[in-house]
């Protein structure tokens, strides 16, 4: 579990979470191929196994707990939104 402390380290959840993301389903691409404003879903880069897999290692990967409640666009649609969402979920806990 990867421990992250303060807003400054948003930017290592962004660069955690678009490895992840281009590494599983973007093989082949440079890490720079998917931009923090990109559409996950709507732009076919992860579908919902995919999803799965990505709500997994946020809660691997930062010891967080993603409750049904929180699966919206609003959370999950860009690295940045997830960034955000994993950001807030440290804060509480």
């Amino acid at each position: 579990m990867r421990v992250v402390q303060g807003s400054a380290d948003a930017a290592l959840i962004r660069s955690s979470v678009r490895g992840f993301i281009v590494s599983h389903f973007m093989p082949g691409d440079p890490l720079h191929a998917l931009r923090d404003d990109d559409l996950l879903f709507e732009g076919g880069i992860v579908d919902s196994a995919g999803a799965i897999a990505l709500i997994a290692f946020l809660e691997e990967e930062y010891g967080i707990q993603v409750p049904d409640q929180d699966l919206f666009p609003t959370n999950f649609a860009t690295v940045e939104k997830i960034a955000s969402y994993v950001t807030r979920s440290l804060m509480k806990g």
